[in-house]
């Protein structure tokens, strides 16, 4: 029998979407994102790592689209940092829509589905998700091109 408890059994398996939010106040304004911001690209860059949680940039070119999508069994916080988007959520609850200007966080579920897509400029959103993704975000925003018909590329965003 143990006299005391091990360090591993006291680490929870994921945060809430509370604690999620809170590590994305902490992380906007930290030197890690600033850094990130500095060299991002046209692809998400993870910022964080640990067991419990990870984080990563998404850059969104202007018009860019993600599919409906939900993360699997993760809980999970989205953070707008530049530009605005427009949020769709899907719950228990029912669907809503919302803008996303920066500054804006919001957490969601295991179960819960969103869908973003960016403006008419260009937008960045920090994203956590706990327990972490195994392959971390399951798209990379990409602008929506001519008017045919929609289709779904390989990393899940509908290109026209």
């Amino acid at each position: 029998m143990l006299s005391h408890l091990e360090p591993y059994l006291l680490m929870p398996s994921a945060l809430t979407p509370t604690a999620l939010i809170e590590r994305a106040d902490q992380l906007a304004a930290s030197a890690a994102l600033r850094d990130a911001l500095l060299g991002l690209g046209e692809v998400p860059v993870r910022i964080r790592h640990t067991p419990l949680y990870d984080a990563w940039l998404l850059p969104w070119a202007a018009g860019s689209v993600a599919d409906l999508h939900s993360h699997d069994g993760s809980y999970g916080a989205v953070a707008a940092v530049h530009g605005v988007l427009r949020e769709t959520v899907s719950t228990a609850d029912g669907v809503r829509e919302r803008i996303v200007r920066p500054g804006d966080r919001h957490g969601y579920r295991p179960g819960d589905a969103h869908r973003l897509a960016a403006g008419d400029a260009r937008a960045v959103t920090l994203h956590l998700s706990s327990p972490p993704l195994p392959s971390g975000p399951c798209f990379s925003a990409a602008p929506l091109v001519g008017a045919g018909p929609a289709r779904r590329t390989a990393a899940g965003i509908t290109v026209r």
